[in-house]
């Protein structure tokens, strides 16, 4: 994957409503990018690093580890945060393979925002605030492959 490298916005959420759309990003999975991710990790499953038993699993071929999805939403959605956000919470369904050779578009939309007490340095609390997001991962042909909602820590917003 040779995702381009882009500057954190600091994002003003006081700008920012339940269901805003992030913006869409399409990146190409390389062979080497779903062996890495898996050598990475230390996922040495075979579906991730043998094309031959990939396909015995009737899959079109090596596909990507858990944990290299994990990355790659976590990154999606850190970029659009902004600097000042922290994931806090993510669960992932996976509904298909992301394979190499395959192009994968993210698309992601701000489902809610919750006060959240959060402790900090030296253990004193302060207020913050979670924005929850839903993300999709779909392939070229369409098919929706992950699906996750995401919980930042982001700064309290004080005007709306």
């Amino acid at each position: 994957m040779r995702l381009e490298r882009k500057a954190y916005d600091d994002r003003d959420f006081t700008l920012v409503e339940v269901g805003a759309e992030l913006p869409v990003e399409t990146v190409m999975v390389e062979y080497t990018d779903v062996v890495a991710g898996a050598v990475s990790t230390g996922t040495y499953f075979r579906g991730h690093i043998d094309p031959a038993y990939a396909t015995r699993q009737n899959k079109r071929g090596i596909y990507l580890a858990t944990g290299s999805i994990n990355g790659l939403l976590d990154a999606y959605v850190a970029r659009w945060c902004g600097p000042r956000a922290f994931l806090r919470r993510r669960s992932v369904t996976m509904k298909g393979s992301i394979c190499a050779g395959d192009t994968i578009t993210y698309g992601g939309v701000v489902r809610s925002f919750e006060r959240a007490e959060c402790p900090v340095a030296q253990q004193v609390p302060t207020d913050a605030e979670l924005i929850g997001i839903d993300v999709t991962i779909i392939n070229q042909a369409g098919e929706t492959c992950v699906r996750a909602q995401v919980s930042m820590q982001i700064p309290v917003r004080t005007a709306r």
